[in-house]
């Protein structure tokens, strides 16, 4: 491949030895469960910025690890069952082991759902900030090259490229769900 055309393209044991950086300080420490959101998500940018958008994922995914606080009370989004691929918004009710009672935000009705159908646990008073918006719309410019590399590299048949593409969707759904939960949440104006 022509590393001038699109350097994305190489894989690791193609790099050419003067695009080798050394790993940044924080890369090789590992992931404190102590830490906090906003530092794995600027970690997960400073690694975008470099284009090594593999190891960025990572540390987005630990920042939203960090921000899904997932209780009695919270809101989460749901994946629907129903095959529309809409993702709701709910009010955790009850937990009983991996069955979850819950109420859809849309329409006040109730449901138990699997624990496994909850995707995200919204970040309570975070209607500033929003970093959970912003790190799931990191995540899908992540994935978006992931997916143009992997089919760009791919010969027919791979579905690599497939899959990050669905990724992409899901961070983008994820990220407008946030946002139309934060949007209805703002006071009315004057």
């Amino acid at each position: 491949k022509d590393l001038e055309k699109n350097p994305l393209l190489l894989d690791e044991n193609d790099v050419p030895l003067l695009l080798l950086l050394e790993l940044h300080p924080f890369e090789s420490v590992g992931f404190d469960a102590a830490a906090s959101p906003g530092l794995y998500k600027e970690y997960g940018d400073t690694l975008f910025r470099l284009r090594d958008v593999t190891c960025a994922v990572r540390y987005y995914e630990a920042a939203l690890s960090l921000t899904s606080k997932f209780g009695i009370g919270g809101t989460s989004i749901v994946k629907a069952t129903d095959g529309s691929g809409r993702y709701p918004l709910v009010e955790v009710d009850c937990i009983d082991g991996d069955a979850i009672d819950v109420m859809f935000l849309s329409d006040s009705s109730e449901e138990t759902v699997d624990r496994s159908r909850i995707q995200l646990t919204l970040l309570e008073g975070d209607d500033e900030e929003r970093i959970q918006e912003r790190i799931l719309l990191n995540m899908a410019r992540c994935f978006h090259i992931l997916a143009d590399n992997a089919i760009d590299s791919c010969w027919t048949g791979c579905d690599d490229g497939k899959q990050y593409h669905k990724a992409v969707v899901l961070s983008c759904t994820l990220a407008l769900s946030c946002a139309s939960f934060y949007t209805e949440r703002e006071p009315a104006g004057p």
